[in-house]
């Protein structure tokens, strides 16, 4: 065979992933993350002032309350990256942290669930579904961080605990690793909880084998829950310390998971039909395993504690579309698994495939001019937050005309929260009323979320602006939805009832005669009071 035919798995595993890559990059410049702004302005305020933010400045209503920024360093190295090299370096850095949790997903799969090298087309297939997936959830986000920490996590873990075979011995070392993937993960995001919620759930299985198998002593039992206490101690070497986990109680307000949109459960509008696809393939896969359960033994086949952790993960993906990245990274190594196992071509044909070079140079071609078309399709955008191409969902000439007239800087403001972050970075001398960082904070015994839908509410508007002397009020225009034929009939939604609401506070505003639109454009308008 030609050693070109034994080389083309790695020529394709390297081209995939720069087509995963340039896929990524593309998308991430596809939109403008209305949050980037706050995220840019922190790390510009820790890199000017040597120290993290501890109180509040940049809303007024929460102004000097103690607040955690648990997301401090990639903030920092946002705005380095941001102020240094430019917005689309920017992207570039935030592509490649997925690229990272897939290759790390790629190699745990390998060595503990496969018994060889998985069906490169079938990889592929699997691959391309999650990114596409996913990708409303990737971008310039700090959460991608979590995907490969939690990436990073079951290595570890299936390290120390997976009998494969000689090459890949059990392995208790290795979880002295964890403690310090702790302590990083702690000071990038938020998302360590989940791991610790990973680390947890992995020691109690452990403990129900010892109690009912014996098929661990207590020794080990003992070893584990000293290295998870190790790995608590290590979060608290951060610039807040035991502070830390304060940011914990400001969720017991579950307001934003019912009216901020990534929270929603799977269902909701807008429904994003690749999770769906996935979601229907896991729980078709799911079925297939246990009604096979008699055959072949679930605990024998899998790892069980791998798999009852992506029914946990599923559970939490179909009830908040915002989980569902850690889903498909929980998840991918058992359905790749199963389809490999499954979904196999006969031997015969897999070596024709290998050897013929028509069918290679057409699978080639198509990888290299997919690769190609994602690179012409780049755009290099110097300044994202006034480009053409982002104006269309975020108020660039808006806020041009605010910072026009400087009397609007000593007036309060009501904004939109959505476009709070982007103010926060564009019109950063101003205090604002709500942006993307504190939505779940108390106020007034409810959340600060909360606080802005009730100046929308009837009978409210008036009263919520005397009660902060707002003079300046900032609203988003509302565009009807359109649902389709599949989200009418068989998702049942409907239409008119979504369309149906009435904003309240535009009704009040354009009513009283207290109030005059001094602005107005395609997306937004500025009301000021007399």
């Amino acid at each position: 065979m030609p050693k070109i035919i034994k080389t083309l798995p790695k020529i394709y595993t390297l081209l995939f992933i720069i087509l995963l890559f340039t896929f990524l990059l593309n998308n991430s410049l596809s939109y403008l993350d209305p949050d980037l702004g706050w995220h840019l302005r922190v790390g510009q305020e820790i890199l000017e002032e040597k120290q993290v933010p501890h109180l509040e400045k940049y809303l007024y209503p929460l102004e000097n309350i103690r607040w955690v920024d648990h997301e401090w360093l990639p903030n920092l190295i946002s705005y380095i990256i941001y102020n240094n090299f430019g917005y689309f370096a920017l992207n570039i850095f935030f592509a490649l942290i997925p690229i990272l949790a897939i290759a790390i997903l790629l190699i745990l799969s390998k060595k503990f669930f496969l018994l060889k090298n998985p069906p490169l087309i079938l990889s592929a297939l699997l691959l391309g579904l999650g990114a596409l997936a996913m990708a409303p959830h990737l971008g310039i986000r700090m959460q991608e961080i979590t995907l490969l920490f939690l990436a990073l996590l079951l290595l570890v873990l299936l390290q120390c605990n997976h009998k494969k075979n000689k090459k890949y011995p059990e392995n208790k070392n290795t979880l002295f690793f964890l403690p310090l993937l702790f302590m990083l993960w702690a000071n990038l995001h938020g998302g360590f909880l989940i791991g610790f919620a990973v680390f947890g759930y992995y020691i109690f299985y452990q403990s129900i084998l010892f109690i009912f198998k014996k098929t661990k002593n207590l020794k080990e039992i003992f070893f584990l829950i000293f290295i998870f206490i190790l790995s608590i101690l290590a979060t608290l070497i951060t610039p807040y310390g035991i502070e830390l986990y304060s940011f914990l109680t400001s969720y017991s307000d579950t307001f934003y998971m019912s009216h901020i949109n990534e929270w929603l459960p799977a269902f909701n509008y807008p429904i994003i039909y690749y999770q769906l696809f996935y979601n229907a393939l896991y729980v078709t896969i799911l079925l297939l395993i246990f009604a096979d359960h008699k055959k072949n033994n679930i605990f024998k086949k899998y790892n069980f504690w791998h798999f009852t952790l992506t029914i946990i993960f599923f559970i939490l993906a179909i009830k908040s579309r915002r989980h569902f990245p850690l889903f498909f990274i929980v998840s991918f190594p058992l359905t790749l698994k199963f389809l490999c196992e499954n979904l196999q071509l006969p031997k015969k044909w897999n070596e024709f495939i290998k050897a013929n070079i028509l069918i290679n140079f057409f699978f080639l071609s198509a990888i290299l001019l997919t690769v190609f078309y994602f690179i012409f399709s780049i755009e290099i955008i110097k300044d994202p937050f006034f480009h053409k191409k982002f104006c269309k969902s975020v108020p660039c000439d808006a806020v041009k005309f605010l910072k026009s007239d400087k009397r609007f800087l000593d007036l309060k403001i009501f904004n939109n929260y959505n476009w709070g972050g982007y103010l926060d970075w564009t019109w950063s001398e101003k205090q604002l009323f709500s942006d993307g960082r504190l939505p779940m904070t108390e106020l007034n015994g409810h959340s600060l979320l909360k606080e802005n839908y009730l100046f929308f509410e009837k009978d409210e508007s008036e009263n919520k602006l005397n009660e902060y002397n707002i003079e300046l009020v900032h609203l988003k225009k509302y565009f009807p939805v359109k649902y389709n034929f599949f989200e009418k009939f068989f998702f049942g939604l409907n239409e008119e009832k979504a369309n149906s609401h009435e904003n309240h506070l535009e009704n009040y505003l354009e009513e009283n005669k207290k109030w005059n639109n001094i602005y107005e454009d395609k997306i937004s308008k500025i009301y000021i009071k007399n």
